[in-house]
């Protein structure tokens, strides 16, 4: 299935608020972490980041799992005083 212009949105602007925060991290600065072993935590995030993205802009059901909403009362011939005797 593809994606329509609003997922596409969706997805480009969310991933593009998370590489800025990315690149904005001491944890991914490698000036910043120095020698510390997070050689590949860069890596790892921006892939997860991808990830979260696609989550955040597809749709999470289907439109035929959706309850059908509020069921429909036919009030025809209702009078008030039947709704409220008081």
């Amino acid at each position: 299935m593809d994606p329509s212009w609003a997922e596409l949105r969706n997805f480009a602007w969310f991933l593009n608020l998370q590489l800025k925060d990315c690149e904005s991290s001491v944890f991914c600065d490698p000036e910043l972490t120095g020698d510390t072993g997070l050689t590949g935590f860069k890596t790892f995030v921006v892939d997860f980041m991808i990830l979260m993205a696609k989550d955040f802009a597809t749709p999470s059901l289907s439109i035929s799992d959706q309850s059908p909403g509020r069921l429909q009362m036919d009030m025809t011939g209702v009078k008030d005083e039947d709704l409220a005797p008081f």
